[in-house]
């Protein structure tokens, strides 16, 4: 249930601050999440 939450509060929300780091940062867990919450590609 919390992930759904997450979903539609990214969807409304523009990238989270958490998430902003994250991705400058080498985390390869985090970068995963980040790719599949987005569900874009940025490369």
């Amino acid at each position: 249930m919390q992930k759904l939450q997450l979903k539609h509060l990214q969807k409304k929300e523009p990238i989270p601050e958490k998430i902003k780091p994250a991705s400058h940062k080498p985390s390869a867990y985090r970068r995963v999440a980040f790719f599949r919450r987005c569900g874009k590609r940025k490369r």
